[in-house]
């Protein structure tokens, strides 16, 4: 069964290729906040790094990179 937006129109979603993550730091509590940025837009393929900090205290706790295959 295909996925689709609106009816005979299948939905194009990224196909995620790979991924890495650091984990750097460890908190117990608090809020986090995520910030994501593309490294490379390509015609197929797309490349971002999220960067992952402790809200209260603004320390770094992860980074990640992800590849992406984007049907346009």
């Amino acid at each position: 069964m295909a996925a689709h937006a609106k009816a005979g129109v299948p939905l194009r979603l990224p196909l995620a290729i790979s991924a890495g993550a650091q984990f750097l730091a460890n908190v117990g509590q608090g809020t986090l906040r995520a910030e994501s940025a593309a490294a490379r837009i390509g015609r197929t393929i797309d490349a971002m790094d999220t960067r992952i900090t402790h809200v209260e205290t603004g320390a770094l706790l992860a980074v990640v990179h992800t590849t992406h295959f984007v049907p346009r």
